[in-house]
C-alpha cells in the first residue's frame, strides 16, 4: 500500500470521567509514549500529525474532521483501560469516515489482554502490545512494502477470519537510541500540568527510563515487563536542556515508574545538574525505602523539590497480600529523610483491596497522618487487566466488566468486596482526604504554598471544589451493597440521586 500519511490520535476521554468530583486537582499529562512513537516515524520520513483530543478537549467531530482533512492511511491510537471505550469510538470512527485506513492500537489496555481486545473490536486491525517503537517501525514498513505480517514480534492482528497473536517483543535495551519525544507535534505545551500539589512554575513531564524490578500485584505497568532500563545522564541532561532553553521549562517532573532502581545513574544525573549550573527544580516517584541519607541531600543540592511515594497501605496484612516488599517501619524511615533535607512529600494511598477490612483502611489512614507528608492522594483499587491481584479479585466480590469504571478516583467503583458497600468506600476516601488536609497544623504548615504565586491559580479551583465535596456540600448516593452469590463480572444495578 503507498503509505505517507500517519494519524496519531489520543482519544477524547475528559478529567471528569476518569477523576469524578476530583478532576479540579487531576494532572493534565502529555502522552509521551505517543511522542516516542512519533519519532520513530519522523525519522521514516512519514508525514506524521497528532491530536490530543484529551488535553484539547476535542471531541469525536474533531478527530473526524481531522481523518477528512489529512486522509492518513493509518490512523494510530493510544488507550488506557479507562479510555478503551472512547478508543474503541475513534477507531469505528475512522473506519466509518475511510474502510481502507490501516487502524492500529497501542497502550496499556491493548497490552494487558491483545487477544481480547481485537475480539471486542471489529474495527481494530493491528494491536501493538508491550513497547512500541521498534514494533511500530516494523510494521509501518511491512504495511509499505506490502509484506505479511507474521514475522513482527509484538503485534496482534487479524488474518482473514482469525485474531493471530506473534510472540512478545524484548524490550530494546539501549533507550539511549530513541531520540527525544516529538513534543513539538503537540498543539501546545502549556495545556499540560501535574497536579498542583506536585509542581511548580513552568512545568513538563519526561521520562528518563521504564521499568520497575518489583513485583506490586495490582500495578498495570507490569504488562511491559519487569526489566529496568534507563537513559544515560548525557542523554536526559541534553532533553532538559532543550525544554528549558526553547520551551521556557524551569521545573521538570520524571514519570518514571521508580527513579532511583539505579542510585549510581541518579547520581551522576543530580552532579551534573549541580556542575552545569542547570537551575531546574524537579519532582520524581520512588520507593520509599529506596533512598540514602547521602543521596537524598545530593537530589536536594540538585533541585530535587517533591518525591511522589507509593505508600499504598498502612495494613501490614495488606502490604504482603499486594507484593509491596516494604515494612511500615522501612517507609516511615524514608519519609523522614527527606522531610529532613527539606523535600517535599507526596503520598500515595489505596484502599478497596481484595480482602480488605474496616480496620485495615483505619490503619492505612492513621498511617499517613502518623507521617510528616505535605500531600497525599487516596486511590481506590482496580482490578486491572493482566494483573496478578485481579484473581483475588475476582474470587473476592464484584469486578465490573465495565472498562469505563477502571479509575482510581471514580464515581462507580470497578471493584467491591464481598460484604462491602460501594458507597461507604467512596465515603472513606473522603474521609481520608477530610482528615487529611483539613488539619489545622497542616493548613497553617502549608499556608505559604497555598498562597504562592505559582500554585494558586493551578489550585484555587481544586480547592474550590475540595470544600464543596469535604464539608458536607455534595448529592446524597443511595448505593446497594454487594450481595453474596452475584456473579463477578457481571452487570451491577444502582441508584443515583
Amino acid at each position: 500500500m503507498r503509505l505517507e500519511r500517519i494519524l496519531l490520535v489520543n482519544p477524547p476521554l475528559s478529567l471528569t470521567q476518569v477523576y469524578g468530583k476530583y478532576a479540579s486537582g487531576a494532572p493534565i499529562l502529555p502522552p509521551l509514549g505517543f511522542c516516542y512513537i512519533a519519532g520513530v516515524l519522523l525519522e521514516q520520513g512519514f508525514d506524521v500529525r497528532l491530536l490530543d483530543c484529551a488535553a484539547e478537549r476535542s471531541d469525536l467531530a474533531a478527530v473526524e474532521r481531522a481523518i477528512r482533512d489529512f486522509k492518513p492511511q493509518m490512523l494510530g491510537v493510544t488507550s488506557t483501560t479507562v479510555s478503551f471505550h472512547c478508543a474503541k469510538e475513534v477507531i469505528a470512527l475512522a473506519k466509518d469516515v475511510d474502510p481502507a485506513i490501516v487502524t492500529v492500537l497501542g497502550g496499556a489496555h491493548v497490552s494487558a489482554v491483545p487477544r481480547q481486545t481485537l475480539e471486542e473490536l471489529a474495527a481494530l486491525d493491528v494491536g501493538v502490545y508491550g513497547e512500541g517503537e521498534l514494533t511500530i517501525g516494523e510494521l509501518t514498513r511491512a504495511l509499505a512494502e506490502g509484506r505479511s505480517f507474521d514475522a513482527i514480534l509484538g503485534i496482534c492482528y487479524r488474518d482473514g477470519g482469525r485474531v493471530r497473536l506473534n510472540p512478545p517483543r524484548p524490550n530494546a535495551p539501549d533507550l539511549d537510541r530513541f531520540r527525544v519525544p516529538a513534543r513539538h507535534l503537540l498543539k501546545d505545551l502549556r495545556l499540560y500540568s501535574p497536579n498542583p500539589l506536585r509542581g511548580f512554575s513552568r512545568s513538563v513531564s519526561l521520562i528518563s527510563s521504564r521499568g520497575c524490578t518489583f513485583d506490586c500485584s495490582y500495578c498495570d505497568q507490569s504488562v511491559f515487563s519487569r526489566r529496568w532500563r534507563g537513559h544515560s545522564a548525557g542523554y536526559v541532561i541534553e532533553e532538559i536542556r532543550a525544554l528549558k532553553n526553547e520551551w521556557g521549562f524551569d521545573f521538570f517532573s520524571f514519570e518514571d515508574d521508580h527513579f532511583l532502581i539505579n542510585h549510581a545513574r541518579v547520581a551522576e544525573l543530580c552532579r551534573r545538574m549541580i556542575d552545569e549550573k542547570l537551575d531546574i527544580g524537579w519532582t520524581c516517584s520512588a520507593r520509599a525505602n529506596s533512598f540514602t541519607p547521602e543521596l537524598a541531600a545530593l537530589m536536594k543540592e540538585a533541585g530535587c523539590k517533591i518525591v511522589f511515594l507509593g505508600l499504598e497501605s498502612g495494613s501490614p496484612r495488606i502490604l504482603q497480600q499486594i507484593d509491596k516488599d516494604i515494612t511500615l517501619a522501612a517507609a516511615a524511615r524514608g519519609v523522614e529523610l527527606l522531610a529532613a533535607q527539606g523535600i517535599l512529600t507526596y503520598g500515595a494511598f489505596m484502599i478497596g483491596t481484595p480482602g480488605e477490612t474496616e480496620v485495615d483502611t483505619a490503619l492505612t489512614l492513621e498511617f499517613a497522618l502518623s507521617l510528616p507528608l505535605d500531600a497525599v492522594s487516596c486511590f481506590v483499587y482496580v482490578p486491572y487487566p493482566g494483573t496478578p491481584l485481579r484473581e483475588l479479585a475476582l474470587k473476592s466480590g464484584f469486578v465490573s466488566d465495565d472498562w469505563r469504571d477502571y479509575s482510581a478516583h471514580p464515581t462507580r467503583l470497578p471493584f467491591i468486596n464481598a460484604g462491602a458497600s460501594e458507597e461507604r468506600v467512596l465515603e472513606q476516601q473522603r474521609e481520608f482526604y477530610r482528615r487529611f488536609y483539613l488539619r489545622p497544623s497542616h493548613i497553617v504548615r502549608h499556608l505559604p504554598n497555598y498562597l504562592n504565586r505559582a500554585f494558586l491559580p493551578k489550585a484555587a479551583s481544586m480547592l474550590w471544589n475540595f470544600s464543596l465535596n469535604h464539608l458536607g456540600f455534595r448529592r446524597a448516593v443511595s448505593v446497594r451493597p454487594f450481595v453474596a452469590g452475584e456473579a463477578a463480572g457481571g452487570q451491577r444495578a444502582r441508584a443515583h440521586t
